[in-house]
């Protein structure tokens, strides 16, 4: 073999060093991309709703983008109204379940509120330069804050539920007096992740989520007994992902959506199991109160929560999962869920 000159050796250096360079850059970049054994794919998104009213209609969509306040499509923002009393005592579908017959959809700058066939608008702007600010409460009489939408939009609030209401809009530089600060006692088996955050008029956290398999089962079981079917839109979730096993949402501790779970993709924290109140028996399509076999009842046959959860969340029955952002991104219908599971069950 011939000896090689100085000029080849260099060269031949060369090449060997920038092949092990690209080898460690690819390895990084199929790490970064290459799903971790801890993350399950889980199913898809079936559903997405946004309620731009507290207790209000639910207005299905193709995305939204979630953040630290809530879910956001376009101009609206999850719960960013809500219906008070004049003294901004805190209405809901509990105690005014007409509300639920009402769509608030917010496009160019203009909020379109609509009952059947009576509809009224108003400009958002115009709220905000006359900044009326309304010290509103919520549960425990926690004080949250919100802007007046004007006497136009009381008086058509006030005709729906029957008895003297405003409507308050949401802004995040008023008073929010409420502020999520994570139970240990949410989970019975596992450490409920630290989490202190403020949303907008959402009961508590700024995201609900459920699955088509569990309200399947629980459709499956009201039939049997004789209960009313149940719809996704009665659970008043966000997200409604497809294709796991009823109850898996029991054991997720957090999630990611997309074609991989890498860093950066969006992702929900999951915080709780939701327990459930008197307006899932408030009809979606009517609102009215189904008295025949409610669906509040089925649910306490079965969906009890257990141990420390029986403390934290009382003897209410559970049904889906309230979730904080980690990662701010877009989810879509059809996108895929990823999730990280917790060793066992709650």
């Amino acid at each position: 073999m011939p000896p090689i000159s100085k000029d080849d050796a260099v060269l031949l250096a060369t090449c060997i060093g920038g092949s092990m360079a690209s080898y460690h850059a690819l390895r990084l970049l199929v790490d970064y991309f290459r799903p971790s054994a801890e993350w399950i794919p889980i199913g898809k998104i079936k559903e997405l709703y946004i309620f731009p009213l507290k207790s209000g209609k639910g207005k299905p969509v193709f995305s939204l983008y979630c953040n630290q306040t809530g879910c956001v499509e376009k101009e609206n923002q999850d719960r960013m109204f809500m219906v008070t009393d004049p003294n901004g005592h805190f209405f809901t579908g509990r105690v005014k379940p007409m509300l639920t017959q009402i769509l608030i959809d917010v496009f160019d700058g203009v909020a379109h509120l609509s009952y059947g066939d009576d509809k009224m608008e108003f400009l958002i702007k115009d709220v905000i330069e006359q900044n009326k600010v309304l010290q509103a409460t919520m549960f425990f009489e926690k004080r949250h804050d919100g802007l007046d939408c004007g006497e136009a939009a009381a008086k058509f609030i006030t005709k729906i539920v029957g008895e003297t209401a405003r409507l308050v809009l949401y802004t995040s530089d008023l008073f929010n007096g409420r502020v999520l600060t994570s139970n240990p006692k949410w989970w019975n088996n596992n450490p409920v992740p630290h989490r202190v955050t403020k949303q907008a008029y959402t009961n508590l956290t700024p995201h609900m989520l459920s699955t088509q398999g569990s309200l399947d089962e629980l459709n499956d079981f009201s039939k049997r007994t004789g209960g009313e079917l149940l719809t996704n839109v009665q659970f008043r979730a966000n997200i409604v992902i497809e294709g796991c096993p009823a109850w898996d949402e029991d054991k997720w501790d957090t999630l990611r959506f997309g074609p991989l779970p890498i860093k950066g993709s969006t992702e929900i924290q999951c915080m709780k199991p939701c327990e459930r109140c008197v307006e899932i028996d408030v009809d979606p399509k009517t609102g009215l109160k189904m008295k025949e076999a409610p669906p509040l009842a089925k649910l306490k046959e079965f969906r009890m929560p257990v141990g420390n959860m029986l403390e934290s969340l009382g003897r209410h029955p559970i049904f889906g999962v309230q979730a904080a952002q980690n990662t701010d991104g877009f989810v879509h219908v059809g996108m895929t869920v990823w999730a990280k599971y917790k060793p066992s069950a709650f």
